[in-house]
């Protein structure tokens, strides 16, 4: 059974694609080191039980700001938010690790235990324009496998 309803879906995969694009593009942090951080601030955990204030209820570009506000005491102003009119491959990681975490009914931590972001860039030229379907049987297989 999933966190939250599918009504949220959408939304939440377009949130994290954008909180992942904005944390690696504006900020310059490596995605695998942000969900580090995604993780400790507790977000994460909040994202995972379907809490609708963290999925839905701001931007990616907030959810970024706070995970990095609540881990690093942060003071200084931000880059502004991103205004891009295509997606690449970062805002597709997020948008994809949204979808596995609702689907797969997992943690963040346990899926960046058998695929990391890094594995995951390398396979955006070949899944980014497959099914959502089609990636999580890719990321199931590697756990069938681990």
């Amino acid at each position: 059974m999933n966190s939250y309803s599918d009504l949220y879906l959408a939304d939440a995969m377009q949130n994290m694609g954008e909180m992942t694009e904005y944390a690696s593009l504006a900020c310059g942090i490596e995605l695998d080191n942000f969900f580090s951080l995604f993780i400790v601030s507790g977000y994460a955990s909040a994202w995972e039980k379907g809490d609708p204030a963290i999925i839905s209820g701001m931007s990616g570009t907030e959810l970024c700001r706070r995970v990095i506000d609540k881990t690093s005491g942060r003071s200084d102003a931000y880059p502004d938010p991103l205004v891009f009119y295509d997606t690449g491959a970062e805002y597709w990681c997020g948008w994809i690790m949204a979808y596995l975490q609702w689907r797969l009914n997992m943690s963040f931590s346990a899926i960046l235990r058998v695929t990391d972001f890094n594995e995951l860039i390398k396979i955006y030229p070949a899944m980014h324009t497959a099914s959502e379907e089609r990636c999580a049987a890719f990321v199931i297989d590697r756990i069938k496998k681990n």
